[in-house]
């Protein structure tokens, strides 16, 4: 969810009937908690129609809402990344490793190029082979450039 210039993630943890926000500021953590009335109806009702038109019955706006203790980020435009992280690790569940070494912020940067790069290089992407292309010849210049200056 994109708001106020920031991301965070909604779950909805169908086992166990409860809702979660993963937010990498704290701060905007509660004030996610105090928009969860409006957003969460939007997010949550679409979830619970689709759930519905496949047979299966909730009231996920009547479930418990917490704020996942998750990882905070120290830069002020690391929401994204942090987002893609939690989405990737979320089971269901808060898995032991969120509090352990799973991500540390000095790798925020080459978590950004990873996600960036398995977007890119992700099997259905249509432009794929143009991307690999157009950095296969971007790398060859640079390769020339820095042969150039070597030899002056």
């Amino acid at each position: 969810m994109y708001r106020n210039d920031h991301y965070r993630v909604y779950v909805a943890d169908m086992k166990n009937r409860r809702t979660f926000v993963l937010d990498s500021q704290k701060p905007n953590a509660r004030v996610a908690k105090e928009d969860h009335g409006p957003v969460g109806s939007i997010i949550f009702g679409y979830a619970a129609a689709f759930l519905k038109h496949q047979g299966v019955d909730c009231a996920m706006d009547e479930w418990p809402f917490n704020i996942a203790d998750v990882p905070q980020q120290e830069g002020n435009h690391d929401c994204g990344v942090f987002a893609c992280l939690y989405m990737e690790l979320w089971a269901g569940h808060l898995p032991v490793e969120y509090k352990a070494s799973w991500h540390k912020q000095p790798h925020v940067q080459e978590q950004r190029t990873r996600i960036a790069a398995n977007l890119l290089l992700w099997e259905h992407n249509r432009r794929k082979d143009e991307i690999v292309e157009g950095a296969i010849k971007w790398h060859a210049k640079k390769e020339k450039e820095k042969g150039k200056r070597k030899r002056r």
